[in-house]
């Protein structure tokens, strides 16, 4: 089970990411579009990528929008 996202982290990832990608803030999760991919970040750790259907590319565009 993934770690707890936190609101002000969801908060950091927005600022930091906002300017490329359409992101939006919500109680439980943050969620950043951009290309035909979406990215959905959930507060209690889990991830989904939506919009490739390739693992590798996958893990990659989370690592750029988490930060890691």
């Amino acid at each position: 089970h993934g770690s707890s996202l936190s609101p002000a982290i969801h908060a950091a990832v927005a600022a930091r990411i906002g300017a490329d990608w359409e992101v939006v803030v919500g109680e439980r999760m943050l969620r950043a579009r951009r290309n035909g991919v979406t990215v959905n970040l959930f507060h209690d750790g889990r991830a989904i990528v939506d919009g490739t259907t390739d693992e590798a590319e996958a893990r990659s565009i989370l690592a750029r929008v988490v930060g890691t």
